[in-house]
C-alpha cells in the first residue's frame, strides 16, 4: 500500500470520527503490492449511531484521490455484491479528497445501483 493510500485512509477515518462515526478499515493486504476491498468496493466500514442523522446506519465507504472518483464509483456499480448491500440496508458512498483536503462525499443509492444492473432509471427528483 503507498503512502499517499494509507494516508488517505488514515485522514478519512479521523474526518469520519469527528463528524459522529465509528469507523475501521476493511480493505484486506494480499500482497506488499496488492489489496482487495470488502466485497470488491469498500475500503472502510463506519457506522453512525445517531438515529437523528441524516448519515445513520452502517456505510462501507470507498476511499480515493478526488481524480479517481469516477472511477471507483464505476467500479462499485459494477460489483456483484453492491445491490445486496444495499437491499440488506447498507449505506455506500465513494469519499474522494482534493489537494486541499476537502471531501467529496457521493451517496450511491439503491435505484442507480438497479440502473446499473440492468434495471429500471431512477426517477428524477
Amino acid at each position: 500500500m503507498s503512502k499517499k493510500r494509507r494516508c488517505l485512509d488514515n485522514v478519512t477515518i479521523k474526518h469520519l470520527e469527528r463528524e459522529g462515526f465509528q469507523a475501521t478499515m476493511v480493505e484486506r493486504r494480499i500482497t506488499k503490492i496488492v489489496t482487495k476491498d470488502a466485497f470488491g468496493f469498500g475500503d472502510i466500514l463506519a457506522f453512525m449511531p445517531d438515529r437523528d442523522s441524516l448519515y445513520y446506519g452502517c456505510w462501507l465507504i470507498q476511499v480515493t484521490s478526488h481524480n479517481h472518483h469516477g472511477e471507483r464509483r464505476t467500479k462499485a456499480l459494477a460489483s456483484e455484491h453492491l445491490l445486496g448491500w444495499l437491499h440488506s440496508k447498507g449505506r455506500f458512498a465513494v469519499l474522494s479528497w482534493n489537494k486541499d483536503n476537502k471531501p467529496r462525499w457521493e451517496e450511491i443509492t439503491v435505484e442507480q445501483a438497479t440502473y446499473a444492473a440492468g434495471g429500471p432509471a431512477p426517477m428524477p427528483i
